[in-house]
């Protein structure tokens, strides 16, 4: 059951971060707002020549599709340093959510049989894979410290594994 929820969302995730590609700012909906700090805990960024970090809110729970709410927000070029950066995701509905970041090749040609080799989710890796945390957002709430630590060897390099 662990491996078909993990596998899911990854999927899910890496889904949504392709489809955060874009030029442009989408309108501001109103909702409620998640923000916090990326932190990076590794080097596999280095070997890329066009780094995409995607950091994805969506809505889980017992009946996953395409009509539950979700945000994302793709950086290119981040920059990490041991202080991170901070986030915000706007514009969520009212729902409860998890949180994952990935870096990924954005030169890399979108499919489901490529994942990332770094990722990282709220409030840790090990959290999010057999006791998922969620966050609530309510119609014009903000939500804080909504903290990710991204981790290589597709997140099981963090040290709760």
């Amino acid at each position: 059951m662990a491996k078909q929820f993990v596998t899911k969302i990854l999927c899910l995730s890496f889904c949504l971060s392709f489809s955060a590609c874009g030029s442009s700012y989408p309108a501001d909906t109103g909702g409620g707002t998640v923000s916090g700090t990326i932190f990076y805990q590794g080097d596999t960024h280095k070997n890329i020549d066009n780094v995409g970090l995607a950091i994805n809110a969506f809505a889980a729970g017992a009946d996953y599709g395409n009509d539950l709410p979700h945000a994302s927000l793709l950086i290119i070029d981040p920059e990490f340093s041991a202080e991170g950066f901070a986030y915000q995701l706007k514009g969520l509905a009212p729902f409860e959510y998890l949180l994952m970041a990935v870096i990924f090749d954005l030169d890399q040609e979108a499919s489901l049989d490529v994942l990332p080799e770094t990722i990282g989710a709220y409030p840790d890796f090990c959290s999010f894979i057999f006791s998922p945390t969620f966050f609530t957002v309510t119609d014009d709430q903000s939500v804080s410290n909504i903290d990710v630590i991204l981790y290589d060897s597709m997140g099981f390099d963090d040290p709760c594994f």
